[in-house]
């Protein structure tokens, strides 16, 4: 109930055109009802597909929108921290409708507001959280939660939503994201990210606009201090206007087609895991506080906690780097065929099924329960790995 209030406290707060309104909230004894702003268009990116044709300048003219809504957001101390195309909704469904290329932004579940802090020391708090969509990260969100306790007072402010918005106009522009891996490698989309490791690539780039190449940079700077705020980005020349744009349609939808495509099919995935957890391998998992696996299951979380921020809540990644880095061990050991009974891929196979099998509630985080559940069933597949062979 408090995040629940949390969040209508900042959508009352978020009184902008470019952010979804709330217009009433009912409570009646099932539950509590937002009831919000109509966006019946969808999400951004299939209004792009949808478009008979897509030029820059109609990129410019939508992420102007996002930034004028953050800037806004930004005026008044709040931090969206989950800036994503779906996150991002076009208001007219009819191309007839004046609203038809006019955007929302959405969701405020993970959003900060100073105002809701009760202290400087929990507002810092809040600004050191690792939380929103991976891809669309800003590098000093994943090194703060690598640092851990090491931090200190080290904290993120509210150009971790320039960095985002930069993410998705990129994506925009070519349909493909700047940092991705073709082998689903997590981590070396994490070090792409941390180091700002991307390309304008030939021929997808050649029609677009210098302007907006540097503007995508600027949006993608490491070093926070020379990254643009939002209100910074609303005066670039790339918004100035009498910017003149190519009328070439970009080459974007097929690859966006399939951008979308794939961020379905992982969700789907992700859905149809929760669906089956119960039943993997014939196994269903009962929790039992004095069961030996899962006590070893507990310490292992509380560990790996400690080593971060010890807030009760493990990142994925978190787990990777844990186990690569203390249970060395268990890649040294073999089956009869002298193949690895753990190896690199099931590992991240592991980390991936935690957080798509039991992260059951999509906050982003692993709870001891959520934990504890992933790594008795995990087990009991490596235990099933060593009887086969």
């Amino acid at each position: 109930m408090k995040a629940l209030n949390h969040e209508i406290t900042i959508m009352r707060a978020a009184n902008h055109p470019k952010c979804i309104g709330l217009i009433e909230v009912i409570e009646d004894k099932q539950a509590v009802h937002l009831v919000e702003e109509l966006a019946s268009g969808g999400e951004l990116f299939d209004r792009i597909v949808a478009l008979g044709r897509f030029t820059e300048k109609d990129a410019v003219f939508l992420v102007h929108q996002v930034f004028d809504g953050i800037a806004y957001l930004h005026s008044i101390d709040i931090v969206h921290r989950d800036l994503k195309p779906e996150n991002l909704l076009m208001v007219g469904r009819d191309e007839s409708d004046p609203s038809y290329m006019q955007i929302k932004i959405a969701d405020f579940g993970l959003s900060a507001m100073k105002a809701n802090a009760k202290s400087d020391e929990e507002w810092s708090k809040e600004m050191r959280e690792f939380c929103g969509t991976q891809d669309y990260l800003a590098p000093e969100v994943f090194k703060i939660a690598a640092l851990g306790k090491k931090a200190g007072n080290l904290q993120y402010d509210a150009k971790v939503d320039v960095w985002s918005v930069g993410v998705i106009y990129y994506i925009m522009l070519c349909g493909y994201p700047p940092f991705y891996s073709e082998d689903n490698d997590m981590l070396k989309m994490i070090q792409q990210i941390m180091h700002a490791k991307f390309k304008f690539h030939s021929p997808k780039w050649d029609s677009v606009s210098s302007d907006s190449k540097d503007f995508i940079m600027k949006c993608l700077t490491v070093d926070t201090s020379k990254r643009p705020s939002a209100a910074e980005c609303m005066k670039d020349p790339l918004f100035a206007n009498n910017h003149v744009f190519s009328e070439q349609a970009l080459d974007v939808k097929d690859d966006l087609r399939e951008f979308l495509s794939k961020r379905r099919k992982k969700v789907l995935g992700a859905v149809k895991a929760i669906a089956r957890m119960e039943t993997i391998a014939n196994f269903k998992f009962f929790r039992d506080p004095k069961d030996p696996t899962q006590r070893e299951a507990e310490r292992l979380f509380r560990t790996i906690d400690s080593l971060g921020n010890s807030n009760g809540f493990l990142e994925l990644y978190e787990v990777i780097l844990y186990i690569q880095e203390y249970m060395q061990h268990m890649f040294y050991k073999k089956n009869s065929m002298g193949d690895n009974v753990v190896d690199e891929k099931k590992l991240k196979d592991f980390a991936s099924n935690l957080r798509n099998l039991v992260d059951t509630n999509k906050d982003g985080a692993i709870s001891l329960e959520e934990f504890v559940q992933g790594f008795v069933t995990w087990k009991h597949f490596i235990e099933e790995q060593e009887k086969a062979s």
